[in-house]
């Protein structure tokens, strides 16, 4: 989960520019006009005991149906608390765009829809945490950390944001209703939050083999420490395992190519694609291979294997590749 604080722009000029400095060290958004929030404390929001049902706990108003539903096994969206505390939630996710149905002769009641809602996850025991828009400030900033996950907001400045917390003994489920007054809709969000899951199994030598015989490279994801070059516990397995396949076949000269996803700075993720690829070189060094035979290069998010949408994506473009030489 990633914060970003809010800041009073009161401050005198040295101030201000000494706090610009630390916030944007830390990507900090700047909301206009608004005090620091520091009474809010999530831990203290009392854990509902209400029977919640199933995924994605909640069905259309009386009249109304979701249309277009997307469903995820992750991803990723911004909250607020009290328009000065921006976070980033991972989960379960649900999308749908809420319309009439076509037997529903009234106008689209969007008053009747936000509080069906309202009324529905206070029943089952959650609060508001955030009602307003989104001021371009903090648009520019989010968007510039993660384009992809902040699609849906779409730099719509007169989209009104109300967003709601359920806390059950299993986790957190977060919930958004997104309304167009310019358009006359409204869409549903909800994240069941959890952390990501990783699901790709490091490669053993065998199947390294067999992808460098058959496509002359052979894609590893190795763990890392985050953010870092230093191998992780199973990391290590994974390059004992292109050890054995460079062991077994004395003439194999590879290039180790580091690659990241567009997360962040680019220079940055080159830097350190370029480290962890030298990490493993160094690795297998030690275990005995040739440094003739060996060569690395980082390429950071230059060559993503699909594009960077969603965090499983991510995943597969952070990667290790053992290319034939």
């Amino acid at each position: 989960m990633f914060l970003f604080n809010a800041c009073n722009q009161k401050e005198n000029k040295e101030n201000s520019q000494e706090q610009q400095t630390e916030a944007t060290s830390k990507k900090t958004i700047r909301f206009e006009n608004t005090e620091v929030i520091t009474t809010f404390d999530i831990n203290k929001i009392p854990v509902s005991k209400q029977e919640i049902g199933t995924f994605p706990y909640l069905s259309s108003p009386e009249g109304y149906v979701y249309n277009n539903e997307k469903s995820k096994n992750y991803e990723e969206k911004y909250f607020c608390f009290n328009d000065s505390l921006v976070t980033k939630i991972g989960g379960k996710y649900f999308f749908s765009k809420i319309l009439k149905k076509e037997d529903n002769k009234n106008e689209y009641e969007k008053s009747f829809v936000i509080k069906s809602y309202e009324n529905a996850i206070k029943k089952l025991g959650g609060i508001q945490i955030y009602e307003g828009v989104y001021n371009k400030k903090a648009q520019d900033l989010i968007s510039k950390e993660n384009p992809a996950s902040f699609e849906d907001l779409n730099n719509d400045l007169s989209r009104k944001n109300i967003q709601f917390l359920l806390k059950v003994p299993s986790g957190n489920i977060w919930f958004e209703l997104s309304i167009h007054d310019r358009d006359n809709e409204i869409f549903f969000t909800v994240i069941q939050e959890e952390g990501f899951k990783q699901t790709i199994s490091i490669l053993k030598a065998d199947e390294i083999k067999k992808q460098l015989d058959k496509t002359g490279k052979a894609i590893l994801y190795i763990n890392f420490d985050t953010d870092k070059a230093t191998l992780k516990d199973d990391g290590n397995t994974a390059v004992s395992e292109i050890a054995k396949v460079m062991q077994n076949d004395i003439n194999l000269k590879v290039s180790i190519e580091g690659h990241t996803d567009n997360t962040g700075d680019a220079s940055h993720n080159k830097i350190l694609s370029t480290d962890r690829a030298n990490t493993v070189f160094k690795k297998l060094v030690a275990l005995k291979i040739d440094t003739k035979r060996l060569k690395s290069i980082g390429y950071g998010a230059q060559k993503p294997l699909i594009a960077n949408d969603t965090e499983e994506s991510k995943a597969k473009n952070r990667r290790v590749e053992i290319v034939k030489i």
